[in-house]
């Protein structure tokens, strides 16, 4: 007798024995693909933490080798399953405190699981409204998560799941060529959209926060002499007085960053700029004349962000606007549209974006 396929000991695995009775569960398969719908179908609101689409032992060896990403950029996972290990140097368990992880190791939305003859893909293929997690147990056990974070279902509502793929296969590459296919399935893909692919320089890697007007300057004439195809001159952090005032800049660019912009035009580029449009730290104009724009902690003052997660890379505590601020949001368009229609740059590197969603604060 053949051992059934990875994808048939999937379909078999329970659901959440914790939710109540009222939350109905109700798988819908499209191939590989799952997506589970929750239905409430009592007379009262349910608020539901998280949800586990499925929970139980695949079968896989516990010493299996692995691959997971993390929530953000800097928290990925190899090693093997009973014994992770971190890639990335800021894991989102400990630094960023995201997950609790007590006795067992979360994987945020993709998970590579190596196995005789081949690989096991587990992945969510699409993050329209929820994270999906999986928690790895050392002795095998996998739970299959979607963090709801606390919202409240309402009588007579339902959700839907993100999608969850599972491919197995010898080619590691085709099985993310595939997953890559159903994520532009999923979210509609820039192909075709976007003629050629960006080139350009940077200037974190040489300079970080300490680049001036003039080392963009000096590196836009090399770029004339040594790398002519080269489009984008992006200025990164450092330009900025402070982080919150985009467009106030540092002593360092004396001329102001819109001048500048007009020079890399005028050579035949086009300027790019880093932004992180939902921070600012505690000595900006922003934060200082608007501390009622940003987001509260239970104490009803804006929340530093070290108090819940991560504080930030340099210029700490950080702040977070407050996205549902409807001045927050005439803010920032006002800023973007300055920095497009007055300043010229239509190129963004958008940054420090996950403190626009963290936990914790109101």
């Amino acid at each position: 007798m053949s051992t059934p396929s990875l994808l048939a000991r999937l379909r078999q695995l329970p659901a959440d024995p914790a939710l109540p009775d009222t939350l109905l569960q109700t798988r819908q398969w499209e191939g590989p693909l799952c997506r589970v719908r929750l239905d409430n179908t009592g007379k009262q609101s349910e608020a539901v933490h998280h949800w586990r689409l499925f929970e139980g032992d695949l079968g896989l060896a516990p010493d299996a080798a692995i691959y997971g990403e993390g929530f953000q950029m800097l928290a990925q996972t190899g090693g093997r399953w009973n014994a992770p290990e971190h890639l990335g140097r800021c894991p989102d368990a400990s630094v960023y405190r995201i997950t609790a992880d007590h006795g067992y190791h979360t994987v945020h939305n993709l998970l590579l699981v190596a196995q005789e003859g081949g690989w096991l893909l587990l992945a969510f293929a699409s993050c329209q409204r929820f994270g999906g997690e999986f928690r790895l147990h050392p002795d095998g056990r996998l739970e299959i998560v979607m963090n709801t974070e606390g919202r409240t279902l309402a009588p007579g509502a339902h959700w839907q799941s993100e999608a969850l793929i599972c491919l197995e296969g010898p080619d590691r590459e085709a099985l993310l060529a595939t997953l890559a296919q159903h994520i532009a399935a999923e979210h509609g893909s820039l192909v075709g959209e976007v003629p050629t692919r960006p080139s350009g320089w940077c200037s974190w890697y040489h300079y970080y926060a300490n680049v001036s007007a003039a080392d963009i300057r000096e590196n836009l004439a090399v770029r004339a002499e040594r790398f002519p195809a080269l489009r984008y001159v992006q200025i990164d952090d450092g330009y900025q007085a402070r982080m919150g005032d985009w467009l106030t800049p540092s002593a360092k660019f004396e001329e102001g960053v819109a001048a500048l912009a007009g020079e890399i035009h005028a050579a035949g580029c086009e300027p790019a700029l880093w932004v992180a449009p939902f921070i600012a730290e505690p000595g900006s104009q922003v934060f200082q004349q608007h501390p009622d724009w940003f987001v509260k902690g239970e104490d009803g003052l804006p929340l530093p962000s070290e108090r819940v997660t991560y504080g930030g890379w340099r210029c700490t505590p950080w702040y977070v606007l407050d996205g549902t601020h409807p001045e927050v949001q005439t803010h920032l368009e006002q800023v973007f549209r300055t920095l497009r229609t007055q300043w010229g740059i239509h190129y963004f590197k958008l940054d420090a974006n996950f403190w626009g969603a963290i936990h914790g604060g109101r």
